[in-house]
Protein backbone atom coordinates (compact mmCIF):
# COMPACT_ATOMS: atom_id res chain seq x y z
CA UNK A 1 0.00 0.00 0.00
CA UNK A 2 0.50 3.79 0.33
CA UNK A 3 3.58 5.12 2.61
CA UNK A 4 2.33 6.52 6.26
CA UNK A 5 2.89 10.15 5.53
CA UNK A 6 4.48 11.64 8.97
CA UNK A 7 3.46 15.68 9.49
CA UNK A 8 5.90 17.00 12.33
CA UNK A 9 4.30 20.49 13.25
CA UNK A 10 6.46 22.69 15.79
CA UNK A 11 7.24 25.96 17.57
CA UNK A 12 9.89 27.77 15.52
CA UNK A 13 13.02 25.06 13.64
CA UNK A 14 12.34 22.30 16.17
CA UNK A 15 10.53 19.88 13.32
CA UNK A 16 13.19 20.61 10.69
CA UNK A 17 15.63 20.03 13.27
CA UNK A 18 13.74 16.79 14.22
CA UNK A 19 13.72 15.47 10.52
CA UNK A 20 17.44 16.91 10.27
CA UNK A 21 18.49 14.46 13.27
CA UNK A 22 16.62 11.77 11.85
CA UNK A 23 18.41 11.77 8.67
CA UNK A 24 21.99 11.64 10.31
CA UNK A 25 20.64 8.47 11.59
CA UNK A 26 18.66 7.00 8.65
CA UNK A 27 19.83 8.90 5.90
CA UNK A 28 17.43 10.64 3.19
CA UNK A 29 13.89 9.44 4.57
CA UNK A 30 10.78 10.15 2.60
CA UNK A 31 7.34 11.05 3.76
CA UNK A 32 8.30 13.41 6.00
CA UNK A 33 6.90 17.39 6.26
CA UNK A 34 7.99 19.43 8.77
CA UNK A 35 6.10 22.68 9.47
CA UNK A 36 7.22 24.98 12.13
CA UNK A 37 5.47 28.67 13.97
CA UNK A 38 7.82 31.10 13.95
CA UNK A 39 8.06 33.67 16.03
CA UNK A 40 5.53 36.82 14.49
CA UNK A 41 3.60 34.47 11.94
CA UNK A 42 0.27 34.52 12.30
CA UNK A 43 -1.32 31.42 14.20
CA UNK A 44 -4.13 31.33 10.67
CA UNK A 45 -1.54 31.48 8.24
CA UNK A 46 0.10 28.26 10.31
CA UNK A 47 -3.35 26.45 10.29
CA UNK A 48 -3.84 27.11 6.32
CA UNK A 49 0.02 25.28 5.61
CA UNK A 50 -1.10 22.65 7.78
CA UNK A 51 -4.35 22.13 6.07
CA UNK A 52 -2.79 22.53 2.89
CA UNK A 53 -0.39 19.92 3.38
CA UNK A 54 -3.56 17.21 5.16
CA UNK A 55 -5.15 18.41 2.06
CA UNK A 56 -2.67 17.71 -0.66
CA UNK A 57 -2.06 14.47 0.83
CA UNK A 58 -3.36 11.21 -1.58
CA UNK A 59 -6.76 10.51 0.51
CA UNK A 60 -6.07 6.97 0.90
CA UNK A 61 -2.87 7.80 2.85
CA UNK A 62 -2.48 7.68 6.37
CA UNK A 63 -1.08 10.34 8.29
CA UNK A 64 0.43 10.56 11.75
CA UNK A 65 1.11 14.03 12.79
CA UNK A 66 3.62 14.91 15.90
CA UNK A 67 3.28 17.76 17.73
CA UNK A 68 5.22 19.27 20.04
CA UNK A 69 3.03 20.48 23.13
CA UNK A 70 -0.22 18.92 23.94
CA UNK A 71 -3.30 22.61 23.72
CA UNK A 72 -0.51 24.56 22.25
CA UNK A 73 -1.13 26.64 18.61
CA UNK A 74 0.81 23.75 16.28
CA UNK A 75 -1.52 21.01 18.34
CA UNK A 76 -4.64 23.10 18.13
CA UNK A 77 -3.81 24.07 14.35
CA UNK A 78 -4.00 20.43 13.26
CA UNK A 79 -6.79 19.92 15.09
CA UNK A 80 -8.68 22.51 13.38
CA UNK A 81 -6.89 21.41 10.41
CA UNK A 82 -8.14 17.73 10.74
CA UNK A 83 -11.98 18.49 11.32
CA UNK A 84 -12.03 20.89 8.23
CA UNK A 85 -10.95 17.54 6.16
CA UNK A 86 -13.46 15.32 4.57
CA UNK A 87 -14.77 12.02 6.55
CA UNK A 88 -12.41 9.79 5.07
CA UNK A 89 -9.39 11.91 5.05
CA UNK A 90 -10.01 12.48 8.35
CA UNK A 91 -10.34 8.79 9.33
CA UNK A 92 -6.88 8.23 7.81
CA UNK A 93 -5.16 11.04 10.43
CA UNK A 94 -4.02 10.70 14.18
CA UNK A 95 -2.13 13.14 16.54
CA UNK A 96 0.12 12.61 18.48
CA UNK A 97 2.07 15.11 21.41
CA UNK A 98 4.87 15.14 23.31
CA UNK A 99 7.30 15.29 19.96
CA UNK A 100 10.90 13.79 20.99
CA UNK A 101 13.56 12.24 19.12
CA UNK A 102 12.69 8.64 20.22
CA UNK A 103 9.16 9.15 18.71
CA UNK A 104 10.05 10.96 15.26
CA UNK A 105 12.75 7.85 14.79
CA UNK A 106 9.76 5.34 15.93
CA UNK A 107 7.44 6.90 13.42
CA UNK A 108 10.01 6.21 11.07
CA UNK A 109 10.26 2.83 11.91
CA UNK A 110 6.81 1.97 11.48
CA UNK A 111 6.52 3.62 8.12
CA UNK A 112 9.38 1.32 6.73
CA UNK A 113 8.23 -1.60 8.40
CA UNK A 114 5.01 -0.55 6.29
CA UNK A 115 2.84 -0.97 9.60
CA UNK A 116 -0.87 0.37 9.71
CA UNK A 117 -1.27 3.49 11.38
CA UNK A 118 -3.29 2.25 14.10
CA UNK A 119 -0.67 -0.56 14.79
CA UNK A 120 2.19 2.50 14.36
CA UNK A 121 -0.28 4.79 16.87
CA UNK A 122 -0.09 2.09 19.22
CA UNK A 123 3.31 1.37 19.24
CA UNK A 124 4.28 5.38 19.38
CA UNK A 125 2.19 5.60 22.28
CA UNK A 126 4.62 3.90 24.45
CA UNK A 127 6.98 7.54 23.97
CA UNK A 128 4.00 9.50 25.42
CA UNK A 129 3.24 10.84 28.97
CA UNK A 130 -0.71 9.73 28.26
CA UNK A 131 -3.15 8.28 26.46
CA UNK A 132 -5.07 11.64 26.22
CA UNK A 133 -1.93 12.75 23.88
CA UNK A 134 -2.71 10.49 21.05
CA UNK A 135 -5.96 12.18 19.05
CA UNK A 136 -8.38 11.38 16.46
CA UNK A 137 -11.23 12.81 14.84
CA UNK A 138 -14.64 11.80 16.21
CA UNK A 139 -17.02 10.59 14.09
CA UNK A 140 -20.40 10.76 15.10
CA UNK A 141 -22.73 7.40 14.32
CA UNK A 142 -25.80 8.96 12.76
CA UNK A 143 -27.20 5.84 11.00
CA UNK A 144 -27.36 3.48 14.66
CA UNK A 145 -29.72 6.12 16.40
CA UNK A 146 -32.97 4.37 15.52
CA UNK A 147 -32.40 0.91 15.48
CA UNK A 148 -33.46 0.52 18.98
Amino acid sequence: GTIMQILIVTHGELAAGFKDAAEVIFGEVKGITTIGLHSGESVEAFGEKIYATLAGFDENESVLIIADLLSASPYNQSVLSVNKLDEKRAENVRLIAGASLPMVLEGINQQLLGSDLEAAVNELKNYTISDDYVWKKSVVEEADEDDF
